[in-house]
């Protein structure tokens, strides 16, 4: 019995360090799990203000890409108002251009047509000339006739 009390006790003793040894593992285990809960909580912390830059710069590139666009559609109005401004100007200038050309060929027309007047009117005043040469030759003629 003493023999066997003796093996209790040894059995009780290593039971007992392993139960110590065992709780210090606990212990250690405890204390590993709390720094990497803590760990976990500082990942959380950052994987939260990670999310919230992210989004913010999601919204900053939207916006930017809005903006984007509306600077792409103000240039485009502005190109188009330009384009149809600079087209309404040459369309004047073409119809002033072709209303001079038209008055030009007027002009051409009127400077061909008092030409030929002057050309009529020379002649005729050349027949006139000849025919009154002829009648004060006439009228000398019969002035000396009648000397």
């Amino acid at each position: 019995l003493e023999q066997e009390k003796l093996n209790i006790q040894l059995s009780a003793d290593n039971l007992s360090e392993k139960l110590i040894s065992s709780d210090q593992e606990v212990k250690k285990l405890e204390g590993f799990i709390h720094s990497l809960a803590t760990e976990l909580a500082e990942l959380d912390k950052k994987n939260l203000a990670f999310m919230e830059k992210f989004d913010k710069l999601n919204g900053l590139y939207g916006t930017h890409l809005t903006l984007l666009q509306k600077d792409r559609d103000i240039a485009s109005d502005r190109a188009k108002k330009l384009f149809d401004q600079l087209q309404g100007e040459f369309l004047t200038v073409t119809f002033q251009k072709e209303a001079l050309e038209s008055a030009g060929k007027e002009l051409y027309q009127q400077k061909e047509e008092l030409k030929k007047a002057k050309e009529s009117l020379v002649t005729q005043l050349a027949e006139e000339s000849c025919s009154a040469r002829q009648e004060i030759e006439k009228l000398e003629s019969e002035a000396k006739c009648l000397v």
